[in-house]
């Protein structure tokens, strides 16, 4: 019932605008072919009405677009595994703030592992953030020696 309500509210949002315009619609052309009306006040229901429907459904259907990007952004973020980063003046790490390059980043010790499987923890730890490019390089070229 309440799954994918975005969707739901433009859809309302449309139904009720093609509503509008056809009650509009037909009012208008009622209001006209009356002997008891001018025909102006028919022709200005008919126009007018219909364009306050068309409009009238712009916030509704806006409201229903904003869930459903927001459902969608809030999807992509549960889908990702990136760690967040918090600003240094609020006390948090500075790990993967490119405008604040961290000083000593955790390092996690590498025994007596061969040169491949080496290659490959230096590999995971660029990704993760764990290390710069430069001490990615520096520790390859150590490594090969």
């Amino acid at each position: 019932m309440f799954q994918n309500i975005g969707r739901k509210i433009m859809v309302l949002a449309q139904v009720i605008a093609w509503i509008g315009i056809a009650a509009s619609c037909i009012s208008g052309f009622v209001m006209m072919a009356s002997d008891y009306l001018n025909p102006l006040i028919g022709l200005l229901v008919l126009v007018l009405g219909s364009l306050f429907s068309w409009i009238g459904s712009f916030m509704t259907y806006g409201f229903g677009r904003l869930i459903e990007n927001s459902d969608i952004l809030v999807a992509q973020g549960q889908q990702t595994q990136e760690k967040p980063v918090r600003p240094t003046e609020s006390g948090g790490n500075s790990f993967g703030n490119p405008e604040n390059p961290r000083k000593n980043p955790p390092k996690k010790p590498v025994l007596s592992m061969e040169k491949e499987e080496k290659r490959k923890q230096l590999e995971q730890w660029l990704k993760d953030g764990l290390i710069m490019e430069e001490e990615y390089q520096h520790k390859l070229e150590e490594l090969e020696q």
